[in-house]
């Protein structure tokens, strides 16, 4: 892995938001979520081959920049704060991370220099109501080699996808199974986050070659917890982007918007409101960096810890920001009504703030 200098990552970062300025912010943000087909793949085309977003974690012989988690942290702290309709965190992050950590296989060499040049994977974790922790897939073996059933839920841009992961119970232990998107069976899941596409995928009666399993037993259960932890840091770092945005916000409306003659911003209990936010906003970017940190040096305890810690702070922020805005920040046009969805969403994706506390906590009495 090749570790990015400070002067590195703040390039990464001038460089993901020169490219979202220019794509028009929330306004595009809007149009490609209400009228458009829910995710700016020509926004995402721009990042990957123009700033190799799509090649974070890709290894450098697979064509790809083999950045690690800092520079994910800082490409997903500006998405967040962009709300990006982008597969970021479903193929740069997840997919791209199940393949890299089987480099070696075959599926890994064919798919790992598509996935850095752009093309979409995914992958699905989960049980069938989107429960971390439980694949809702089963693999029992068959003449021609493992025969599917059950569903995932809460499965991230499964309409985009040239590739899918699947995490799947096997008659010896855990299975990581990739599939073509064709042979899937997708229901699109109706979410109040529009910036976000989920999906339940079904997978009864789908066989599978031998040559189709990515990594089994001992190998899979060790990159399936690789993958939620990566993730949990991923979303910690859209949770920090997203904190930090709306608190700018509601600071500038705070100085603008005038009651009793006075802007709102002068009144005690707003300009408390401000600073407690302003600390959480500060507190969550240092957490999402240790989550980062932690997932790059391989200790799960702290990447839980923090990551739960910034998801429930997202909320909070977001929440605070409504309420300095008033009535307006309740509506459909404002962008706290997209912010405050959005932490709802990253707070119950691939793991609630609850369960990687529980994840921590297990961590810790293991370790004694």
């Amino acid at each position: 892995m090749t570790t990015p200098t400070d002067q590195d990552l703040a390039d990464l970062r001038a460089s993901v938001r020169s490219v979202l300025e220019r794509r028009g912010g929330i306004e595009s943000v809007r149009r490609v979520t209400e009228n458009g087909p829910g995710a700016d793949l020509e926004l995402w085309h721009t990042l990957a081959t123009d700033v190799g977003v799509a090649a974070l974690v890709v290894p450098e012989e697979h064509g790809g920049l083999d950045a690690g988690p800092a520079a994910v942290r800082a490409v997903g702290e500006e998405l967040g704060a962009a709300l990006a309709a982008v597969p970021f965190l479903s193929s740069a992050v997840l997919a791209a991370s199940a393949f890299a950590a089987h480099a070696g296989h075959p599926l890994s060499t064919r798919w790992l220099p598509q996935l850095a040049a752009g093309r979409i994977g995914t992958v699905a974790l989960t049980g069938e109501d989107g429960r971390a922790g439980a694949p809702g897939v089963r693999a029992a073996r068959s003449s021609q080699g493992f025969e599917l059933s059950g569903s995932a839920g809460y499965v991230l841009d499964t309409e985009f996808a040239d590739v899918v992961v699947v995490a799947a119970d096997g008659p010896d232990g855990p299975l990581l199974v990739v599939a073509g998107p064709g042979s899937l069976r997708r229901e699109a899941t109706l979410v109040h986050d529009r910036t976000r596409r989920l999906s339940r995928i079904g997978l009864d009666g789908v066989t599978v070659g031998a040559d189709a399993i990515l990594a089994e037993g001992a190998e899979a259960a060790a990159t399936i917890e690789e993958l939620y932890r990566r993730a949990g840091a991923a979303l910690a770092a859209d949770a920090a982007g997203g904190a930090r945005m709306i608190h700018e916000t509601a600071v500038e409306y705070a100085k603008q918007r005038v009651q009793f003659g006075r802007p709102i911003g002068s009144f005690q209990a707003v300009k408390h409101k401000l600073a407690d936010m302003f600390v959480l906003v500060e507190a969550m970017s240092a957490a999402a960096e240790h989550a980062a940190t932690a997932v790059g040096e391989q200790d799960p305890r702290t990447a839980a810890l923090t990551t739960a810690y910034t998801l429930e702070g997202y909320l909070s922020v977001a929440g605070d920001a409504i309420q300095v805005h008033g009535g307006i920040g309740y509506t459909w046009e404002h962008v706290c009504h997209l912010v405050f969805k959005r932490a709802q969403l990253d707070e119950a994706l691939l793991g609630s703030a609850a369960w990687h506390r529980e994840l921590s906590a297990a961590e810790m009495l293991a370790a004694g």
